[in-house]
């Protein structure tokens, strides 16, 4: 299974059917002055009725990316939840994630089409030099996400790389 996707992506679907929420930190960058300009760095993750796994996710991915002097913001693709999302996600308590909005899709339409309108959402309306692209669940590690993010700048962010998984 592919698990990860690193660089500019481009993607169009016909009936965009969303509404976005945006949750801002207020912590400043983990960037000293003296460090040279970090890609801006976006996490999108599909979410169905799972935010107490997304809250455990991005506890341990905002400590390995402030362990790293990386910040990112995260797109959370809520496909068609019945639980709301905003109880759970507390982003006061995080250093190295900056904003986390939440694209709450009408419906369930699966979690490939959910990536899929995640990744068109995140190129016509987010800034970001690097898309990282991982579930949730628990079965991605946050530091896979640190080597995806070395891999891609060790590239100079030309090449897109998928993460495999044996299973």
């Amino acid at each position: 299974q592919k698990r990860g996707i690193c660089g500019k992506i481009k993607a169009q679907f016909l009936t965009p059917r969303w509404e976005s929420i945006v949750l801002q930190t207020t912590h400043p960058s983990v960037y000293g002055a003296e460090t040279p300009s970090p890609p801006h760095v976006l996490m999108m993750t599909p979410v169905f009725n799972d935010w107490p796994s997304l809250t455990v996710l991005l506890e341990k991915l905002d400590l390995e990316l402030a362990a790293h002097g990386i910040s990112a913001d995260i797109l959370a693709v809520d496909d068609g939840s019945s639980i709301p999302p905003i109880g759970s996600l507390n982003p006061a308590k995080l250093t190295a994630i900056h904003n986390i909005s939440v694209l709450r899709l009408k419906r369930n339409l699966g979690h490939q089409r959910a990536i899929t309108i995640g990744l068109a959402y995140a190129e016509a309306n987010l800034k970001a030099d690097v898309v990282v692209v991982m579930d949730s669940d628990g079965e991605d590690t946050p530091i896979d996400v640190i080597r995806l993010i070395h891999t891609c700048a060790s590239t100079n962010y030309q090449k897109i790389i998928f993460a495999r998984r044996s299973q």
